[in-house]
């Protein structure tokens, strides 16, 4: 079998868990590209500064995508 014929099935299942999740045919059941959501309420009860961090945001991403530009990461 080819090396790239073996990635086709999992590379199916990524698209298809996209698909579910971005027509909302299966609400709030996992993250793009079928990813599952972590379950953090203990690790939140446990550790004060685990409950005080915020969630990322769109801001956090553009500092990221900015910083890997300055790198030339993109280049």
């Amino acid at each position: 079998m080819q090396p790239a014929l073996k990635l086709r099935d999992f590379f199916k299942g990524l698209a298809q868990a996209d698909e579910a999740v971005s027509s909302g045919s299966n609400p709030g059941s996992a993250e793009a590209g079928g990813a599952s959501h972590f379950a953090i309420a203990q690790a939140q009860a446990t550790s004060p500064t685990r409950h005080a961090l915020q969630p990322l945001s769109k801001q956090d991403a553009e500092h990221w995508v900015a910083y890997w530009r300055g790198v030339g990461l993109f280049k």
